[in-house]
């Protein structure tokens, strides 16, 4: 059992002492209910843009995502399982896949995730393990959070699905054809086109230069394969975190078993007010 008092993970014998898990359990500072809240700078907004490097060294890049899914509820609690992936990508190519999980958890109704807590320690374990590379991340970070200080040479990238408003057909919007990233003052949050063509993203690397942020997506477009300007190793890690139905199935038979708990879904108010097809 974790020491946070609203969270607790279910555990076989079988895994209980591998040493990612007594890594996981003890950080206790690290179950919330929701991510930090962002501090608002009211200071003029700047921005710079910069062109990308093609010829920028190619480097190790870490690609981190973390999913769940709600099992149900019982017995006063609710029960879910979660799962993180690391998809690294080597300078020669080379694929490698992690996955941590499905970790099954319950907590109070409503008053805890395990979710948070895999993910930030999925996100510290790719910092340490990458050397002098990049580590991606799924806009999934809270703003001023002190645990992923830079180590040799590796830098934090932040990025995000939700794009801002564009036509892939055209550039109505101004954006450069090309690719760029434009960094915004002072918040240094930074909209980046990583291939000719790609979408415009919205990112944030964990550095306050302009050149180093320059560098720092100039080689994420050289070291990692691009899909409609997204990179590949992020969306793999997205697909690989995923619980799949089966999975799910089979954690709630395993709770039901082993602990005697029937899961039930929680009823959804807004269905039995308003019906299924407006609810």
């Amino acid at each position: 059992m974790t020491r946070h008092t609203q969270v607790e993970i279910l555990l076989s014998e079988r895994i209980i002492n591998l040493p990612f898990i007594s890594g996981l359990r003890e950080r206790e500072d690290l179950y919330r209910t929701e991510p930090s809240d962002v501090i608002v700078n009211n200071e003029p907004e700047t921005y710079d843009i910069l062109p990308l490097d093609n010829s920028a060294k190619k480097v190790p890049v870490v690609a981190v995502d973390c999913s769940n899914v709600q099992l149900g509820c019982g017995g006063g609690f609710s029960y879910e399982a979660a799962r993180a992936a690391m998809v690294t990508r080597t300078p020669k190519g080379r694929v490698q896949v992690t996955k941590i999980g499905p970790l099954v958890a319950k907590s109070p109704v409503n008053q805890g995730s395990i979710l948070y807590a895999l993910e930030a320690f999925a996100q510290g374990l790719a910092v340490e393990q990458v050397k002098d590379g990049i580590v991606l991340l799924d806009g999934s970070l809270p703003p001023n959070n002190t645990l992923y200080r830079v180590r040799r040479g590796t830098k934090v990238v932040d990025l995000s699905k939700t794009i801002p408003p564009q036509d892939i057909k055209d550039e109505a919007y101004g954006f450069p054809p090309e690719p760029f990233v434009l960094i915004r003052r002072p918040s240094n949050s930074c909209l980046v086109r990583l291939s000719r063509g790609g979408f415009v993203l919205m990112g944030k690397v964990f550095s306050s230069e302009p050149e180093e942020m320059q560098s720092t997506f100039s080689s994420l477009a050289v070291s990692d394969a691009l899909d409609m300007g997204y990179p590949e190793t992020l969306k793999l890690a997205h697909i690989f975190s995923k619980i799949l139905p089966t999975e799910g199935l089979s954690a709630k038979i395993a709770i039901m078993r082993k602990h005697g708990v029937r899961l039930f879904d929680p009823l959804d108010g807004r269905k039995l007010l308003l019906g299924s097809m407006w609810g």
